[in-house]
């Protein structure tokens, strides 16, 4: 092999590893767009349950991305969490959030969305709800507007 197709060769090896490394950055970049690590920890443990149904928006902008999530707290204890799916019937993006609770009526719940866009949670959304067991609370003309 002559001295230059060597050269050659190797420029391509670096340049293809560069590419690579590239790439893998920008992958790794894109991972470490999370979700808050919110989760009930064991909704058998919960005797009563009640709905809360909306579509999220952020900024008065009305959300259409999936990974996007409302929790629901009673003080710090996450009680329910959902995303937003795709209603093809009436096609709009709803949350369909199940809360859980272990007393039938009365506990303070706060809501908290997450906006996978910015990677902000918003605990400001506008809208106080109090448990009551086996109600539905909201619905498909709701829009619950975070970050006003």
């Amino acid at each position: 092999m002559n001295f230059k197709k060597l050269i050659f060769r190797t420029f391509l090896m670096a340049l293809l590893s560069i590419t690579l490394l590239t790439s893998c950055k920008k992958d790794k970049k894109d991972s470490e767009i999370e979700s808050p690590n919110w989760s009930v920890v064991n909704p058998q443990d919960y005797e009563y349950s009640m709905t809360f149904v909306t579509q999220i928006a952020f900024d008065n902008v009305v959300s259409t991305n999936v990974l996007s999530e409302l929790g629901a707290f009673v003080g710090d204890e996450c009680r329910g969490k959902a995303n937003l799916a795709f209603e093809s019937e009436l096609e709009i993006y709803l949350c369909h959030l199940i809360i859980y609770s272990s007393v039938a009526s009365g506990e303070q719940i706060t809501l908290k969305a997450y906006n996978p866009e910015t990677q902000k949670i918003y605990s400001n959304c506008g809208i106080s709800l109090i448990f009551q067991n086996n109600s539905s609370e909201g619905g498909a003309g709701m829009v619950l507007n975070c970050g006003r």
